[in-house]
């Protein structure tokens, strides 16, 4: 019994441990420049995480990233989700990944209403990465996670997303 406690323990001691991320390009900012500039498109959604009880929460009030496509953003996203499409990231799964403030710079951020909506106006053509956080605690444990879809817009497109594990 004893065993199974330390085997478990130790389990979740390792979970809530950082993964440091080893990103293999350098970011170029001529690569998402363009994200500063006004454009024809929008992206607008909703994320939301449902709980094993079957409530829904929402991103209420966090930010959500436009972020362009690029070798740099796919090698972060690639990382931190496991492929460049679209992903989920557990909350008790923590990775870390070198500072960049210039490539946070180049991306736009909006903010998710209280329903968990968020909208991205004026959007120049091209591909982007879209990036929210939905998060809560039952006790002291971390639950929802990072939410991560992939969206290509052009010529005044409205490109409408749902973001959901």
């Amino acid at each position: 019994m004893r065993a199974v406690i330390l085997t478990v323990g130790l389990a979740l001691g390792l979970a809530g441990c950082a993964q440091q991320v080893e990103l293999h390009t350098v970011f170029n900012p001529a690569d998402a420049e363009f994200v500063l500039k006004d454009g024809p498109n929008r992206v607008s959604g909703q994320a939301f995480v449902r709980q094993n009880g079957g409530g829904v929460v929402t991103c209420a009030g966090s930010g959500v990233g436009l972020t362009p496509v690029n070798a740099y953003s796919t090698d972060r996203m690639i990382g931190i989700y496991g492929n460049s499409v679209s992903g989920y990231l557990p909350a008790i799964i923590e990775k870390k990944l070198p500072e960049n403030a210039e490539y946070i710079r180049l991306s736009r951020t909006a903010y998710c209403d209280a329903q968990g909506n968020f909208d991205f106006e004026n959007v120049p053509d091209g591909e982007y990465y879209v990036t929210t956080y939905v998060a809560w605690t039952v006790g002291y444990v971390a639950q929802g996670g990072g939410l991560m879809k992939r969206v290509s817009v052009s010529g005044g497109k409205h490109e409408k997303l749902i973001l959901t594990p």
